[in-house]
């Protein structure tokens, strides 16, 4: 524990040694992570306790010669002194990102540069149902071995495993819009379906700006009374807004270069928030515009987890990454979709919406979680079948007596040969195995059937994967 806190004071490890659930060795080993894991979510509910008060937080607060100072509004730990902004460590973690930005142009982290020509934005959200995966429950749900007259080993959900769940999904998100660089973005699937930005303008003030402009923050230079976001750097202003957007009828109605008149004073003003009215800097006149030609993609990815995935986008082009991402779960999870659910969403704002009250409604909207239901399979259909007979995909058409769903599993591993008899498994409600080939005795008591071996009629356990959206026309929306 000493160690840790050595990396970090914040990291406030718990350590237990404990056992798992079963009378023997093998059965433990089997539930412990899955136990460990459940104990670790209830201490994650109050995470701060007797444990966590240790004499290295203590240190921060007492020493020689140390007054009484206050708390740090930043990470609520460490004291601060009274004339300054956070405690030295928050200080140290703040990242000049509009200094890194002017640094690199190929990339935006303007939210009006995301919104598309009518002025809005798109936040997608998506959620992997992991939940019983990471517990181990559903990793006994894959084979090692082909079932033979119900019997199968089954995979253990060893530590391996479980990461190996963890970086898969990781991956998935990392290639719909990595966060972990721009180097790959324009292969992945929001820099394919969206069209990536070719300009800014670059304009350079022709004597000096008003006292109250400082390099690195964004003003709203107001050309024919429309607000155009700038970035001062100390020498010159670049546009961080659409260009096509201001150039539309409703706006500026031209493009912004043929607005901007050189020798010409604009008034530049600094915001002041959601719904304030701005406070007016002064005016520049114009010295020079010139065209900045770094392409860059309009999207901002947020985060990109195994778990979790959020993205800002432009609001047109918001359906069109949605599907993309739902054909590749399909193609990559097809095998267990059945028991691993994605849940996608779509919350749409104007350009000007607090970015705070779009990130709360789609963290509300994930809290919708995917629960299993009982579905009928209506019909079975082979497709594309190997010469001796065995289809490289199934067809299922599912019904729970409201909704039909046609699903396509695929039944082969990746060289479209060899016969996947180890992940398309399905839980059988009622087990009749009667006839079947494959199928297993799984470690929740349930029977788990090859998907080759379903039939028209039979009821089994599936866990939808489902499609929400909101438009923010006010920021209260989000509470519904």
């Amino acid at each position: 524990r000493c160690r840790v806190e050595e990396v970090e004071v914040e990291l406030a490890p718990r350590i237990a040694v404990m056992l798992g659930d079963g009378d023997t060795a093998q059965e433990q080993l089997k539930k412990i992570l899955g136990k460990a894991r459940r104990e670790a979510l209830g201490s994650l509910a109050q995470p701060f306790d007797s444990q966590s008060l240790n004499a290295t937080w203590q240190r921060h607060w007492t020493g020689k010669g140390k007054v009484q100072r206050e708390l740090c509004p930043v990470c609520r730990l460490r004291p601060k002194e009274e004339d300054e902004q956070a405690c030295p460590t928050c200080l140290k973690r703040r990242t000049p990102r509009v200094k890194e930005w002017l640094e690199d142009l190929s990339t935006t982290i303007w939210t009006d540069e995301v919104a598309d020509t009518n002025g809005r934005l798109a936040l997608i959200v998506g959620q992997f149902g992991l939940d019983d995966w990471l517990n181990g429950q559903l990793v006994q749900t894959l084979t090692v071995t082909e079932p033979q007259n119900g019997n199968a080993v089954l995979k253990n959900p060893s530590p391996a495993r479980l990461r190996r769940v963890w970086e898969t999904t990781r991956a998935f998100w990392q290639a719909v819009l990595p966060t972990d660089g721009a180097a790959d973005r324009q292969q992945s699937l929001v820099g394919q379906n969206v069209r990536w930005s070719e300009m800014r303008l670059v304009i350079v003030p022709q004597n000096g700006v008003p006292r109250g402009v400082v390099p690195h923050h964004t003003y709203d230079l107001i050309v024919n009374n429309v607000a155009v976001s700038v970035v001062w750097d100390g020498q010159r202003f670049l546009t961080a807004d659409n260009l096509d957007y201001l150039a539309k009828p409703e706006q500026l109605g031209q493009p912004l270069t043929q607005c901007l008149i050189q020798g010409k004073a604009y008034a530049i003003e600094e915001p002041a928030g959601y719904g304030a009215k701005n406070k007016r800097l002064g005016e520049i006149t114009i010295g020079e515009v010139k065209e900045e030609r770094t392409s860059y993609l309009p999207a901002i990815p947020i985060l990109a987890e195994p778990r979790t995935f959020m993205a800002l986008v432009p609001a047109d082009r918001a359906l069109q990454i949605v599907q993309a991402i739902k054909c590749k779960y399909e193609s990559e999870m097809g095998k267990v979709r059945n028991r691993l659910p994605l849940t996608l969403g779509v919350i749409y704002f104007g350009r000007r919406t607090p970015l705070a009250a779009a990130l709360e409604a789609g963290r509300r909207m994930l809290r919708r979680q995917s629960r299993p239901g009982t579905w009928t399979i209506e019909s079975v259909e082979n497709l594309d079948c190997l010469p001796d007979g065995w289809p490289r995909c199934v067809a299922l058409t599912l019904s729970d007596g409201t909704r039909s769903i046609r699903l396509k599993i695929s039944t082969v591993m990746g060289d479209k040969e060899t016969k996947d008899v180890w992940y398309p498994y399905w839980r059988l409600e009622g087990g009749d195995t009667q006839g079947r080939q494959r199928w297993f005795k799984g470690a929740d008591d349930g029977t788990w059937v090859h998907v080759c071996d379903l039939r028209p009629g039979d009821r089994v356990q599936f866990m939808p994967s489902t499609f929400d959206y909101e438009y923010l026309d006010t920021t209260a929306r989000r509470f519904e």
